[in-house]
């Protein structure tokens, strides 16, 4: 009996340590696969073991893994929450305020490291404006660094700005629902669905808009521009300089942004 007990106590003691150095040598033989090849890893722990979703939201503007054109959409999201921000300081929460009302981000574009953004604000009195935002990429941050603005259009239909930022050239503006042909003539009416700028002596670029919509055209260089185009449908209805603007009010849109440039439009 005694030898019975013994002999059942060594095979089990055999049983164990058989199956220790089972496992041990299979989680070596695992290891092994990982590393596998010319020594070089071909997959990385967590592979092998996921890491634990803890359910905190990723706060990074940019995820490390991830490539920066690849997050395009991203970017130009966080861009607009930023806008929306500074918008709702502006307009304030108070309906009986005049300068309460309404805004519309239209466009939003990057650029290299920086993000271009037009807005039209529209209050309850007075007259509104488009703004020209640029931001710019801070470490995994968005910062504001530059903005500039001008009146939205009344009769004349269209207002155009140009703005140069870090070597690219902005033309940015607004529309209503009309253009005026002749200035001893009342408006007439129009239907916008683009707006194509042309620039040094024969390139050009374009921006789909709609009516009571600001837009922008982002242009690399700091570059002349000859002619903004405004067209409905395939019909060019109307030429910016050509309405509005003599060659001294063409020289001050590309100086200094505005072909009114301190009223000197003569």
């Amino acid at each position: 009996m005694k030898k019975s007990k013994i002999l059942i106590l060594a095979l089990a003691a055999i049983y164990t340590l058989t199956f220790t150095v089972g496992c041990s040598l299979a989680a070596d033989a695992k290891i092994e696969t990982v590393q596998s090849g010319n020594d070089e890893p071909t997959a990385s722990v967590a592979d092998i073991i996921p890491a634990a979703d803890n359910g905190e939201e990723d706060n990074y503007l940019f995820s490390p893994n991830q490539n920066v054109e690849s997050s395009k959409g991203h970017i130009e999201s966080m861009a607009e929450d930023i806008i929306k921000n500074v918008m709702s300081e502006r307009i304030g929460d108070d309906p009986a305020m005049s300068y309460y009302g309404e805004y519309s981000i239209d466009m939003i574009q990057q650029m290299g490291n920086n993000i271009f953004a037009v807005v039209g604000y529209y209050p309850n009195e007075g007259q509104g404006d488009v703004t020209l935002y640029v931001l710019e990429r801070d470490a995994d941050n968005l910062v504001v660094v530059e903005t500039t603005e001008g009146n939205l259009p009344i009769s004349s239909g269209v207002t155009v700005f140009k703005f140069v930022f870090s070597n690219i050239t902005v033309v940015y503006g607004a529309l209503n629902d009309e253009l005026w042909y002749d200035l001893s003539e009342a408006p007439e009416k129009a239907v916008f669905t683009e707006v194509k700028v042309q620039y040094s002596n024969g390139k050009e670029q374009s921006a789909k808009v709609g009516n009571f919509q600001t837009f922008m055209v982002c242009i690399d260089g700091d570059v002349p521009i000859d002619e903004i185009q405004l067209l409905s449908g395939n019909e060019v209805i109307g030429e910016y300089f050509k309405l509005y603007a003599n060659e001294k009010g063409k020289d001050n849109f590309n100086a200094h942004g505005t072909i009114s440039y301190y009223g000197k439009n003569d």
